[in-house]
């Protein structure tokens, strides 16, 4: 197994940047997975990272990880014998304290070690597939048809939302817009615009000229069909790799709601950006909660909150009572929801009635659970100040210290028990092995911090291509050989170069070309065989993976809407008559530029 051979090389990798004798615990991941086969790796190993990160936030090494490895012999037993030379370097062996002096890099490489296979895109078991759709249907069930806010929730709620001012924003230039993601009609490419549903219960809501245009209403033809709420088709509930521990829950859904969720999600997007209260919030990068993230792994004045089932544990009933100051918001964010999901489980089809108020696949899903997660998270912090300082006052100093990025919470760790309490309270579920406030490690956005070092774990995402043939992991296995590299794994990172260039052959290459595959380098260096033009520009003959268009013409009407919405952006020239069909990518070789 050539991925097992790479955590080989990355466990030597820790014995070489931190002087540890790692020998016996190599020996132990070799007995272990002998024993109890890949879910070892995948499910067992990365408990010891999450133990780690729980005895920082705690400052001490738990016991809760020894009923999963043993415990160290004679006077050192506070800590567990696995991985012990590395654990010995962030707690006293004795006390099983955190020290004063604890190694960052030691902790990096604990993590590194035990993560690197926890992502791996593997199917998981059918039970474990079942017992996904039954958590999603047990949470969907369980959540309140009444989820009301007290009197200091509702102002505050009012006074964000109603600082939008989504009814009188001009959305002249905000577009609706077709995703590059599967459908619940198997539509791909071109053929989501020759589409033209409009749902009965958008009339007075969402006017069929903002979805299609004028010309499409006035048309001779007028292909614009109407559909009944009998008529409407569900959403469809669909699995995807995660880990091996369980699959993620995903709803596919119909391509004219799709499109209509784009627009509403893009106005709601607009008007966060002109409020007071939440323009600070960044929806097109996670990097300012990765920077909070860091300046709390520092300070330990700012708490990162996790949330499981985020978007899951949202009611509709939660949504209403948030945005209910504004009208028009309201009545759009209904309009779009899809409200049945079509299961598979156990041999056969269901309907469900949802709940709550959208599903991960939702085009509204982000930039509501935004929304309810700051508003909540907000009035926490306003409990505390309203003692000695006006409402709007309270409001504002609140919602200038809170960062929300879809489910990742930034709040000052003096009010992060505050912040538990009022999402808990509307039966969201806070991840407690996720969430940090009292230790120095912090995690947000995919950024993990230690005393302001960065110790985020590169994960192997699919397993390394074992023939020429074996094109799905290309681009993943250099990516990730890459980041090893970059992150000082240069033992690994060279054991799965040389592994790959048995099969394929890469130049050097910058690493702002990320279009471009091969390897990186810390002095940026690249290579070329010729040059392009008189004006200085390289070429190097290499691997790309390539996605060949397929037939897949627009005319007329359908072709006319997507010149429209699409804004200004650049499309291939033959965009109107070629699309690309997902996971149908091939390698190829080609000139292009390496810098």
């Amino acid at each position: 197994m050539k991925s097992l051979n790479i955590l080989r090389l990355l466990v030597l990798d820790a014995a070489l940047n931190c002087a540890a004798d790692t020998g016996r615990d190599w020996m132990t991941i070799q007995s272990r997975v002998d024993r109890e086969g890949l879910s070892f790796l995948t499910i067992t190993l990365p408990r010891f990272s999450s133990w780690l990160e729980q005895s920082l936030e705690e400052g001490a090494a738990l016991p809760t990880i020894l009923p999963f490895f043993h415990r160290k012999s004679g006077k050192y037993r506070s800590l567990p014998a696995f991985l012990w030379g590395l654990t010995v370097r962030i707690f006293d062996p004795t006390s099983g304290l955190l020290r004063e002096d604890a190694d960052p890099s030691a902790v990096y490489f604990i993590r590194q070690i035990c993560s690197f296979l926890k992502k791996v895109k593997l199917p998981c078991t059918e039970r474990r597939n079942e017992a996904a759709i039954s958590k999603f249907l047990e949470t969907d069930v369980c959540l309140p048809k009444n989820d009301r806010l007290d009197t200091i929730g509702q102002s505050v709620a009012n006074v964000i939302v109603r600082s939008l001012k989504f009814s009188e924003q001009d959305f002249s230039e905000v577009f609706p817009r077709h995703g590059p993601g599967a459908t619940f009609e198997k539509l791909w490419g071109n053929q989501k615009y020759k589409g033209r549903d409009y749902y009965s219960r958008w009339m007075g809501v969402i006017d069929a000229e903002e979805l299609y245009g004028m010309s499409a209403v006035q048309s001779v033809d007028n292909s614009i069909r109407y559909l009944s709420p009998r008529d409407e088709s569900p959403c469809r509930l669909s699995l995807v790799p995660k880990t091996l521990k369980s699959p993620r829950t995903i709803a596919v859904e119909p391509v004219a709601m799709q499109y209509a969720q784009q627009l509403v999600s893009n106005r709601l997007m607009a008007s966060m950006r002109t409020s007071a209260y939440t323009k600070h919030l960044d929806f097109a990068d996670q990097a300012k909660n990765r920077t909070l993230a860091l300046q709390g792994s520092l300070t330990g004045d700012k708490s990162t909150i996790d949330l499981s089932e985020a978007s899951d544990r949202i009611s509709c009933s939660l949504v209403r009572e948030i945005v209910r100051s504004d009208q028009l918001l309201s009545k759009q964010l209904f309009a779009v929801r899809t409200s049945k999901i079509q299961i598979r489980s156990r041999g056969a089809t269901t309907i469900h009635l949802l709940r709550k108020y959208s599903t991960s696949g939702s085009a509204v899903t982000f930039p509501v659970e935004t929304l309810v997660f700051f508003i909540l998270s907000v009035t926490a912090l306003v409990r505390t100040y309203i003692a000695s300082m006006d409402m709007l006052s309270a409001i504002r100093r609140a919602a200038s210290e809170v960062s929300v990025y879809g489910d990742d919470i930034v709040a000052p760790s003096t009010a992060c028990a505050s912040v538990i309490q009022e999402l808990e309270m509307h039966n969201l579920k806070v991840n407690r092995e996720k969430t940090f406030s009292k230790g120095l490690f912090r995690e947000s956005c995919g950024g993990d911090y230690f005393r302001g070092h960065d110790v985020t774990p590169k994960y192997l995402r699919q397993l390394p291509p074992e023939s020429r043939d074996d094109i799905s992991s290309f681009a993943s296995t250099v990516s990730t050989c890459n980041q090893l590299f970059l992150a000082g794994c240069w033992i690994a990172a060279d054991g799965m170069k040389k592994a790959f260039s048995r099969l394929y052959s890469l130049p050097l290459v910058k690493r702002r070309r990320t279009s471009t595959l091969g390897w990186n380098t810390f002095q940026d260096a690249y290579e070329f065989s010729k040059h392009r033009d008189v004006f200085g520009g390289y070429r190097v003959r290499t691997w790309v993976v390539h996605s060949p268009p397929e037939v897949n013409i627009l005319r007329d009407m359908d072709g006319l809407l997507k010149h429209h919405i699409s804004s200004g952006v650049q499309e291939d020239e033959n965009h109107y008559v070629m699309s690309i069909r997902q996971f149908t990518s091939t390698l190829r070789q080609r000139w292009t530029s390496p810098c």
